[in-house]
């Protein structure tokens, strides 16, 4: 169901729920307003929290699109001190080599450093092989069968860091 549908007294046959999952149940319609932040946290302390069996669990999974979004204050030590949090990252550590990746954006976007006379995507990406092993120093990925570090490191440039820090490692800014 979703989070505008009432399940008040929501049951199958005798039963009340023992289960209740939320999979991104932050959005844009809900989030992005304190009003409409307010009213999915009312509906889920006062609806949600009360439509399970007396020993049910709450299982809520998403991205963390605001500081005060619902998922955020779930997983706050602040607030729901009696629920297991985790928070997980796409990159679990940056590369040391800050001085390579600025010159290897420099080269995507064509800001002055060259890779052999050239700059774009392509340049970037020869610059990147040639200089790999020192690019890559220090990094670790949360699923590197499913994103690489540099496939990580793309998305950050080219889509930008505000998008970059919601989506992939579940750090809003205001």
């Amino acid at each position: 169901l979703g989070w505008e549908q009432d399940f008040r007294g929501f049951r199958h046959r005798q039963d009340r729920p023992t289960l209740i999952i939320l999979d991104d149940i932050d959005s844009e319609k809900n989030t992005y307003s304190a009003s409409s932040r307010e009213k999915l946290y009312k509906w889920f302390t006062s609806t949600l929290l009360k439509a399970g069996d007396r020993k049910f669990n709450t299982v809520a999974i998403g991205t963390l699109l605001h500081l005060d979004s619902l998922l955020s204050r779930l997983t706050s030590p602040k607030e729901f001190p009696d629920w297991d949090k985790d928070i997980f990252k796409a990159v679990i550590h940056f590369s040391e080599r800050k001085d390579l990746w600025q010159t290897w954006g420099n080269i995507l976007f064509g800001r002055g450093d060259l890779y052999n006379g050239e700059s774009g995507l392509k340049a970037a990406d020869k610059y990147f092989e040639a200089n790999k092993q020192a690019m890559l120093e220090g990094t670790e990925v949360l699923w590197p069968d499913v994103e690489d570090y540099y496939q990580l490191m793309k998305i950050r440039y080219i889509e930008g860091t505000y998008s970059f820090d919601s989506e992939k490692q579940n750090d809003p800014t205001n």
